[in-house]
């Protein structure tokens, strides 16, 4: 028992030791910009460089209150700072280790963090993966919610090096992924043509995400939709899958005749697009009303 107390205190004082309340006092003029960017948790995301609040507030920190008021989201943020003259008095919830994760999360360029969609919880990570020869890439994926989540790792495989059962490819060199199809694609053209793939991946890190990934893995992929039919809707289905399944085979075509090889036609997609603007061939001031009848 006593052990179990001690053990007990001794991870409180850890966390104790990782997360802390800071107030930071830094001297504003009316309208001059703090540098900051926070998120919609008023977690501080990007730091401006040469601003006032470099060196004193970090990647990660979580503000809570302004000038002792506290804050719910950012915008009421934004707008108390709007007004602040003198000095803005910052208390921040400081965690080294969010603030550890963030930066690693932060070494994804910005193009590719729109293919994010930030969660509590989860970390986030830039990783870059080279073809070796004589290994398999050794990665079993499925797709759950729009999400392709790593089920199985093969030992000794490329896949074992970098990720992790669990981890949720948020895309491909760039190419969002929600559906294991096109994911296994791009991975094995892009790794064959270029002998390397840069992938975001979002992994589970807090006890609760862990749990609700491992529910996840553990759900059959046949799994009934999340959204029940209604009864009407169930029978016109099934009527019109018996109307499509009576059609017989279809009719072969008379304009084609036996021993004819036509050339084979392949399809291709043009990157440049050319957009067209479609306007009124008649001046609307010169239209006449017609009356409704």
């Amino acid at each position: 028992m006593k052990k179990r107390k001690q053990s007990r205190a001794s991870n409180e004082s850890r966390c104790s030791e990782e997360k802390k309340y800071l107030t930071i006092s830094i001297p504003l003029k009316k309208g001059e910009p703090l540098g900051i960017t926070p998120n919609e948790h008023l977690f501080i995301v990007k730091i401006q460089p040469g601003t006032k609040c470099e060196g004193s507030l970090h990647i990660g920190d979580q503000i809570v209150a302004l000038n002792g008021i506290k804050l719910k989201d950012a915008n009421q943020f934004q707008y108390f700072l709007s007004v602040v003259t003198g000095l803005a008095n910052i208390t921040v919830i400081r965690d080294d280790k969010i603030s550890r994760d963030m930066e690693e999360s932060l070494a994804i360029p910005e193009d590719r963090r729109c293919n994010i969609m930030r969660r509590e919880g989860y970390k986030y990570e830039l990783i870059n993966i080279n073809l070796v020869e004589d290994k398999k890439l050794g990665l079993s994926i499925r797709h759950f919610q729009n999400r392709v989540l790593i089920t199985n790792i093969a030992p000794s495989s490329i896949a074992s090096m970098h990720l992790k059962i669990g981890d949720h490819i948020c895309d491909v060199d760039g190419l969002r992924v929600t559906d294991k199809v096109v994911c296994r694609r791009l991975l094995l053209s892009i790794l064959k043509t270029n002998k390397k793939v840069s992938l975001v991946i979002e992994r589970p890190v807090s006890q609760d995400a862990i749990k609700w990934v491992k529910k996840v893995l553990d759900t059959p992929e046949n799994q009934p939709p999340s959204v029940k039919m209604h009864d009407d809707v169930v029978e016109i289905t099934l009527r019109e899958r018996i109307r499509i399944k009576s059609y017989g085979p279809p009719e072969k075509t008379i304009l084609r005749q036996k021993g004819c090889h036509y050339p084979k036609r392949n399809v291709t997609f043009d990157e440049n697009v050319l957009q067209i603007q479609i306007t009124s061939d008649h001046d609307e001031k010169k239209l006449r009303s017609v009356r409704k009848e």
